[in-house]
């Protein structure tokens, strides 16, 4: 092989194990620190989000909830936005909320969630008879009918903007003290509630991978000022 002909492979290997080895490094700051990349699951407050119908918002708080029944512990995270909406990061699936509606105490349907004959408690009680599945419980709100399917106790510790929303402001350092509970109904809607003085009512859906085009630290990257 001709000695030029030898030069160029070896240079054309030896920049292709550097332009691999690049791409499988992570992206660094000028300081010369790895920067890690953004994802749902490690989001941070201040954090920019781009969604696929072209809106964007910021992570205002997010909340780091834990939940212990027995030996078993679940961990997930509540991501509010700074338009209100609500992201659920958890190990059974992420869901996507608009902005709540609160029901207060006083009110018919916050009596019929959690009163002594009330949904809450019909389902927990179905659920230690082993008869949930079978034995559904139901709730009527506005023009939908939704199906119970789980409820739990919480414990929260807040990054970012401080709780100041009705019913998250009141979020008790006792996780008995604060509940919530999770609905579907036949179209495929999804409720998240959370009971604390009263209760916020979320209506959202299931959150798709293409849902979310884009996550940028600090919001950088997003034209939103």
């Amino acid at each position: 092989m001709e000695p030029v002909l030898v030069l160029i492979v070896v240079m054309s290997l030896g920049a292709g194990v550097y332009f691999s080895r690049r791409a499988r490094s992570p992206a660094r700051t000028k300081g010369g620190d790895a920067v890690t990349p953004r994802t749902l699951d490690n989001l941070e407050p201040g954090d920019a989000l781009s969604f696929w119908d072209g809106r964007s918002s910021l992570v205002d708080t997010v909340l780091d909830c834990f939940e212990e029944v027995g030996a078993r512990a679940t961990r997930w995270q509540w991501v509010i936005l700074d338009d209100g909406r609500l992201l659920e990061i958890a190990p059974g699936g992420n869901s996507t909320y608009g902005t709540p509606e609160t029901l207060r105490q006083g009110s018919l349907a916050f009596e019929q969630l959690t009163g002594d004959h009330g949904m809450l408690k019909a389902f927990e009680q179905r659920v230690r008879d082993g008869v949930s599945g079978s034995q559904p419980v139901h709730f009527q709100h506005g023009e939908a009918n939704y199906q119970a399917r789980s409820t739990g106790t919480f414990s929260g510790s807040v990054r970012g903007k401080p709780l100041t929303g009705e019913v998250w402001r009141d979020i008790s350092p006792k996780a008995s003290d604060n509940v919530y509970f999770e609905m579907e109904s036949s179209s495929g809607q999804v409720i998240l509630g959370v009971w604390t003085a009263h209760v916020a009512w979320y209506v959202g859906q299931p959150l798709r991978e293409a849902d979310i085009v884009g996550i940028y630290p600090g919001g950088k990257e997003v034209g939103k000022q």
